[in-house]
């Protein structure tokens, strides 16, 4: 068996705001405006495709923090009353979009995986042998 190399560069500018654009459009809802993915997506350079579906997921994981942080409170403040159920839970969070503000933050906690020598192996190996 001959293993054969791959080189799949990273997205572009334009890919990764399409990436950000698709994840967040899974989400029960968001307020990220086409500016707000053309800021990120020029702000996340050299990152991979993986990089930005994890991007997406921690910008998505803030308003269920933020419900969670909320529910707890009110717990510590009213003692003794019924926990809020899975379904208020669910309505709470689909109340709380994605905001640009909660992608600027997963931005600044989400950094690229892929460093600057992993594209310029794959180059010099091209210019030496040709074949990836």
């Amino acid at each position: 068996r001959l293993d054969k190399r791959v080189l799949v560069p990273l997205p572009a500018e334009e890919a990764r705001a399409g990436m950000l654009r698709s994840h967040l459009a899974t989400l029960p809802a968001h307020t990220c405006r086409e500016a707000d993915l053309a800021e990120c997506a020029r702000a996340t350079e050299g990152y991979s495709g993986a990089d930005i579906r994890l991007l997406s997921k921690e910008a998505a994981m803030r308003p269920v923090r933020r419900v969670l942080a909320s529910i707890e409170e009110e717990s510590r403040r009213t003692p003794g009353v019924p926990a809020t159920s899975d379904q208020d839970v669910a309505g709470m969070v689909r109340r709380n979009p994605v905001t640009s503000d909660d992608l600027r933050d997963a931005r600044r906690s989400t950094s690229k995986s892929c460093g600057s020598m992993f594209g310029e192996r794959y180059e010099r190996w091209m210019r030496e042998y040709g074949s990836a």
